[in-house]
């Protein structure tokens, strides 16, 4: 089950799609390299945004996103005058600061790809993460997909790719696959999935809604931070 605090978020725009959700794949690369132990390995990334991100990516600063989240930020505390100006930056100085521990390589004519000829089969706005060693071996490849409301979702890299026009083959995409995009359907104590549903449990343990949603989401965040 969702949270509300999942649904309304602190984050930047102007996009939850092609801003926030990039941030946070971005982050989830360089986080993922750390807890494997490949961190200090690498010397370069490169990031390709596919279809509908690279279509629209540098208006909606999918871009800067990108390198902000591959530098550790998240959208609920970066710098906004530092992402309005990473881009210029890292064209002065040649390289990003990767999960905000060293310094890395970053060219970003040849490092932030905007492919808007091609689109990842499972969904139109995916992301493929590439991270090299000072040898140019690849230490490790993601694919991630921004699927709306800052929510993003990882794929395998050999997810298949198809032109920008054509139309998915039947069983790729994410919504053929049924996947339920919660993570935390049974760690609520009052789960629920419609507005009878909830009455029903209303009804059930003599409660109000305001009372049920509470429960929930203090199973899930600290009281503190619901408030």
């Amino acid at each position: 089950m969702f949270s509300v605090l999942d649904m309304f978020t602190i984050g930047v725009g102007p996009s939850s799609s092609h801003t926030v959700g990039p941030m946070v794949a971005a982050r989830r690369f360089v986080v993922s390299l750390r807890k494997t132990g490949s961190l200090d390995r690498v010397a370069r990334v490169r990031a390709v945004l596919y279809g509908s991100l690279a279509l629209t990516g540098l208006g909606h600063g999918s871009d800067r996103a990108v390198m902000a989240g591959l530098e550790g930020d998240t959208p609920q505390d970066v710098d906004t005058e530092h992402m309005n100006g990473i881009r210029a930056a890292c064209e002065r100085s040649g390289g990003l600061a990767l999960a905000g521990t060293h310094r890395i390589g970053f060219d970003y004519a040849r490092d932030m790809v905007m492919d808007g000829w091609h689109r990842m089969a499972a969904h139109p706005n995916g992301m493929r993460f590439q991270a090299f060693d000072h040898q140019n071996n690849l230490v490790d490849e993601q694919v991630w997909y921004s699927i709306g409301g800052g929510f993003v979702r990882q794929g395998t890299a050999e997810d298949a790719m198809i032109g920008i026009h054509e139309r998915p083959p039947r069983g790729t995409t994410l919504a053929d696959q049924h996947e339920d995009v919660s993570e935390n359907t049974d760690e609520v104590p009052y789960p629920f999935a419609t507005c009878d549903e909830l009455i029903a449990l209303c009804e059930e343990h003599h409660m109000s809604i305001s009372e049920i949603v509470w429960a929930n989401e203090t199973s899930m965040r600290p009281s503190a931070q619901v408030r």
